[in-house]
């Protein structure tokens, strides 16, 4: 029996090599794994949930089966129907539809031409015939390349008056505004208030340094 008995010395290595494999214990099912067969945990101290993904899935299966099948499930729920458009829900400063794809904030429209016609290169960007920085509407995207894109946002750029794409006034709001400060009844820094422009946008509009192309009476 003596002879039978470990030493001390065999035990430790036992114990060590033991240590020394990647398995775990899952609680739920009782059986020795591998780590590879368990989720992520940062709260442990192992770094590996307490259950294996065989279990972890018996009871609590998956909402969607991939990315693509979670973001159309994301997209119907998101979107709203103006008029011929599709808009999606939320928005950058700059008013164009945005989301979170691979890890890296990408234009919903891109990843919708994506998933629905082909691939888009890094060279290659998506337009919207409507306009529209919101719709993601499959039959208002068209491709091109930043070339086509520099060119129309300089055409937005050069245009006058309510087509500049960066204009906050209309001709009326232009028209009401002269009209309101040659009659004394607001201030310039009252008027830039009401229409939601700094006070030298106003002064400049009032003067007819800018907008001289909008005549004092509507045709």
């Amino acid at each position: 029996m003596e002879s039978e008995r470990k030493s001390r010395y065999e035990l430790f290595l036992e114990e060590e090599a033991r240590k020394a494999q990647p398995t775990k214990r899952c609680s739920k099912c009782g059986e020795t794994k591998a780590l590879s067969a368990f989720y992520n945990n940062a709260h442990n101290k192992d770094g590996k949930s307490w259950w294996c993904k065989k279990c972890s899935l018996a009871t609590r299966p998956r909402k969607y089966k991939n990315r693509t099948d979670r973001f159309w499930k994301y997209y119907h729920t998101h979107t709203i129907n103006v008029g011929n458009c599709v808009e999606w829900v939320g928005h950058d400063s700059y008013g164009y539809a945005m989301h979170y794809w691979n890890g890296k904030k990408t234009p919903v429209a891109r990843t919708v031409y994506s998933l629905s016609v082909r691939p888009v290169s890094d060279d290659e960007i998506v337009f919207r015939i409507c306009d529209n920085k919101r719709c993601v509407r499959h039959s208002h995207l068209r491709l091109g390349t930043k070339t086509d894109g520099m060119v129309k946002l300089y055409n937005y750029r050069s245009c006058r008056g309510e087509r500049n794409y960066s204009a906050k006034l209309t001709e009326n709001d232009v028209r009401m505004a002269r009209s309101m400060y040659a009659e004394r009844v607001m201030s310039i820094r009252e008027l830039s208030s009401k229409f939601g422009v700094t006070y030298g946008t106003m002064l400049r509009v009032v003067k007819y340094k800018i907008w001289t192309h909008v005549s004092d009476h509507q045709p």
